[in-house]
């Protein structure tokens, strides 16, 4: 889970009145890659899509792991910065309030895959809470390429696979039977 690798960009795209400023880190990505993911109306739609969703600015992480053939687009987090939460329910949490950001990763990543290389639409999209000692990430899930509105069934707390259900399906709710999971994700999602 440690930044290893990660290279944030010196440049934040100015954030247009109602949006965020957003600043795109990169790990494992080339040059001409980098360059896709930079295109100013692209990166400008992700600071509008994130606005209220975000405190301060958006930090995106792209990512490719070459062992693994995969690559993924992160929203990044610190501490309370994460504004759109899901929401604890009897049975879990709630991720009807990550929509939003989910649809914005997924823009994001559909309007690089089209414009600049198809490979790209198979990148994974999610959100990552850093919150003290704690380390969640979500992903999106659903019909391929998923479009933000379900995640999976499957998290990563303090870099361990935790799955509620089949990896590729699309949950509106996190379903958590174990005290443990969601004491974790409770963490770094109740404010």
């Amino acid at each position: 889970m440690a930044d290893e690798g990660v290279q944030r960009e010196p440049i934040v795209i100015p954030a247009a009145e109602g949006s965020v400023p957003v600043i795109v880190a990169f790990r494992g990505v080339g040059n001409l890659h980098k360059g896709y993911f930079r295109t100013p109306d692209l990166v400008s739609g992700l600071g509008e899509g994130l606005a209220g969703c975000v405190d301060d600015s958006a930090e995106v992480l792209v990512a490719w792991d070459s062992e693994k053939n995969l690559g993924t687009i992160l929203l990044h987090t610190v501490g309370t910065q994460l504004r759109c939460r899901p929401l604890p329910t009897q049975a879990g949490f709630d991720t009807r309030p990550l929509q939003r950001i989910g649809q914005t990763l997924a823009a994001y990543r559909d309007g690089v895959s089209s414009r600049f290389d198809l490979r790209i639409a198979a990148f994974r999209t999610g959100v990552r809470v850093l919150r003290g000692t704690q380390v969640c990430d979500v992903w999106f899930a659903g019909q391929f390429p998923p479009d933000g509105s379900t995640m999976s069934p499957c998290m990563h707390l303090q870099g361990h696979e935790v799955c509620t259900g089949n990896r590729h399906d699309g949950v509106t709710e996190l379903t958590i039977d174990e005290d443990a999971t969601r004491k974790a994700l409770a963490s770094c999602f109740t404010p």
